[in-house]
């Protein structure tokens, strides 16, 4: 068994207040605020919470291999477990948090728990533990907002403490609650609450007096300023939901990048998820990495990303790049068992401020093949049945002027008999000279016209 066993609670919630209404499995019964919590009918491990419920944690030091460690045994057939240790130590003498675990968009402030007392019953432990103050992380004022995350950083400490995760995760949960309470501040408010950040987090950054881990990230001078201006980026890079289904495999942080299974949303337009310079090809169950590059550098930071160009795979990868840089290895070793077949993965690749149907895409190629393709392609996926796709129209622009290139060098091919058919248009570069290029699309489908849909993107003349 692991050396940091959880025990985990449910309990109640009533207004900002906590009151315990239930416990779950692996563990020991335990009495809180003067009421005994029993497990959970049917739970079959210590991740459970009833309907309504909130899920608490309560963790435990790590205890040295020389004085024994905790283990659990079973003493029934209904899922109670007594918690004891080899070496003679008791969990009376461990350090206890209780915490709130941060999965329904609130926070609360750790609780170190007193001593608590082993009874006559080798089954039953009493601490005495307060109701934790939740705040949500949405529509907080500054000051408020900075507490928050102060709470959420300290929730993370306890459990890299505990040893359950690590630090560096806790580091992105911060930075998490930070891009999540920025979102909709004004100029104003992001300046107070970048201002109460190092006022109230930069305690974070030095190990405590409860022998919680420092996180370093938030010694570094300016940090606050640093993770504010990061934002954006941030909840573009967490934005994808994982599967829950996936637990081996669901979108999360791997270094760098962000990459997984996703909960996909049926949208009802268009979706944009590809612009490449040529064929990518790329074979994720046969190469170790690849290396990515697009046109640049640029001064602004460069979001990437990856998306299947099936429609019903559900992987993605989601990256940021330091600006001036104009290139990203990918590692492989995560997408082998993602379904994605031999080329077909598609890439976009923009400067983070440019976004939405205004946003100037950067086409991507793989790295070191020499000079980039004559023919630039752009994949969609229609949420709908396609019958036709009118000839597209090009438009080139420079120096802050737009014209309609005539008769351009453009090809388009769909499934007609797919629900959510794959529109790839490929699109000359011969004879073109640098500047954007903006590309507008119209149809019919069985419910009527779509259109005009349009993909801009930057056009370097250096094809032979």
């Amino acid at each position: 068994m692991a050396n940091a066993p959880r025990v985990v609670l449910v309990a109640c919630s009533i207004g900002t207040l906590l009151a315990p209404c239930a416990a779950v499995g692996q563990g020991y019964h335990l009495v809180v605020a003067g009421q005994v919590l029993e497990p959970a009918s049917g739970a079959t491990d210590g991740n459970y919470a009833p309907k309504g419920g909130v899920l608490v944690g309560l963790y435990t030091a790590r205890i040295a291999m020389d004085q024994g460690r905790l283990t659990t045994a079973p003493t029934a057939n209904d899922g109670i477990f007594v918690l004891t240790t080899k070496g003679g130590r008791g969990l009376a003498e461990a350090p206890l948090w209780v915490i709130h675990e941060d999965r329904l968009g609130w926070a609360a402030d750790p609780q170190r728990v007193p001593a608590p007392t082993e009874t006559s019953d080798p089954n039953l432990i009493k601490a005495n533990v307060k109701p934790l103050r939740l705040r949500r992380l949405i529509g907080l004022g500054p000051s408020d907002a900075a507490d928050a995350v102060v709470a959420v950083g300290r929730t993370h400490q306890v459990k890299a403490w505990a040893g359950v995760e690590s630090v560096t995760k806790a580091e992105s949960a911060v930075k998490d609650a930070i891009a999540r309470l920025e979102e909709g501040m004004t100029d104003e408010a992001r300046k107070r609450f970048t201002a109460a950040l190092y006022d109230k987090a930069t305690p974070l950054g030095s190990s405590s007096a409860d022998g919680l881990p420092a996180l370093a990230a938030l010694a570094q001078p300016g940090f606050a300023d640093v993770f504010v201006a990061a934002a954006p980026t941030r909840r573009w890079l967490i934005a994808p939901q994982a599967r829950q289904d996936e637990a081996d495999r669901g979108y999360g942080e791997f270094g760098e990048r962000f990459e997984g299974s996703v909960v996909t949303r049926v949208g009802a337009a268009f979706s944009l998820v590809s612009v490449t310079s040529g064929r990518v090809p790329l074979d994720p169950g046969a190469q170790k990495s690849v290396a990515l590059t697009w046109p640049g550098p640029i001064s602004d930071d460069v979001c990437l990303e990856a998306n299947p160009l099936d429609p019903g795979v559900r992987w993605r990868m989601r990256t940021v790049i330091r600006p001036n840089e104009r290139a990203f290895e990918w590692d492989l070793s995560r997408t082998r068992d993602s379904g994605l077949a031999r080329d077909s993965v598609g890439f976009l690749a923009r400067p983070c401020r440019s976004e939405g149907p205004q946003a100037v895409h950067l086409p991507v190629r793989i790295a070191g093949l020499g000079a980039p393709a004559p023919t630039y392609r752009i994949a969609f996926v229609s949420p709908d049945p396609l019958r036709t796709v009118d000839p597209p129209k090009l438009f080139w622009t420079a120096n802050g002027t737009e014209r309609e290139i005539p008769a351009p060098a453009v090809s388009v091919s769909f499934d007609k008999r797919a629900l959510s058919p794959l529109v790839v248009v490929e699109v000359s570069a011969a004879g073109l000279e640098s500047g954007v290029l903006r590309l507008e699309m119209r149809g019919r489908g069985p419910s009527g016209a779509f259109g005009p849909n349009s993909v801009s993107f930057v056009h370097e003349n250096v094809h032979p």
